[in-house]
């Protein structure tokens, strides 16, 4: 599992970096021995499909779920452009249980109205062995002057950002769920 404690500089050409695409390619490795599906939750109009691509899983068929359908067409559209076959579903509700060898998610979890909520759909899909990589914006260490700044920032981000909330302390609320390990790497 992956962690992203603070993110210091946007990436407008949604490059896959280093330590993503070795995180993935990992991932990957895991989950094409499990056998299943990948799932990028939150996948909008395919900008993370170059991330899921570093997982270097082609035979694992892969499923957008967006639920904005008016991306689905973009996102079609960066799939044939990477070669990645991609059928697509607007909620994890629709993904069967213990499908999934591969979840990914991207700057999502920072924004859905329920965290816990969907951390336990993201729980419900993965098979047993099934690998969940989560690169999020995420909490400062309490006291920290970043955290106090996330505090006090934290209204206008989410009224600027789609809901983002960089002081949520996700890492907890992961290592909460009864997975059978949890590994957190914090970059910038």
């Amino acid at each position: 599992l992956w962690y992203i404690a603070q993110v210091y500089r946007f990436n407008p050409d949604n490059q896959v970096s280093v330590a993503e695409a070795e995180l993935l390619k990992r991932a990957g490795a895991m989950a094409s021995k499990v056998g299943g599906s990948v799932v990028d939750l939150g996948s909008g109009s395919g900008n993370d499909f170059l991330t899921l691509k570093a997982a270097e899983a082609p035979d694992l068929p892969v499923l957008a779920v967006e639920p904005n359908r008016f991306t689905w067409e973009k996102a079609a559209s960066e799939a044939h452009d990477l070669d990645l076959s991609v059928s697509f579903a607007a909620d994890l509700e629709e993904v069967p249980s213990s499908s999934c060898a591969l979840l990914l998610t991207r700057r999502v979890l920072c924004s859905v109205d329920d965290e816990h909520a969907a951390l336990m759909e993201i729980y419900r899909v993965l098979k047993p062995g099934g690998v969940f990589v989560f690169i999020e914006h995420v909490a400062a260490e309490d006291g920290s002057p970043l955290r106090v700044t996330q505090e006090v920032l934290r209204p206008v981000q989410q009224a600027m950002a789609n809901n983002c909330d960089m002081a949520r302390d996700t890492e907890k609320e992961i290592r909460a769920l009864p997975w059978a390990s949890v590994e957190c790497v914090a970059y910038d």
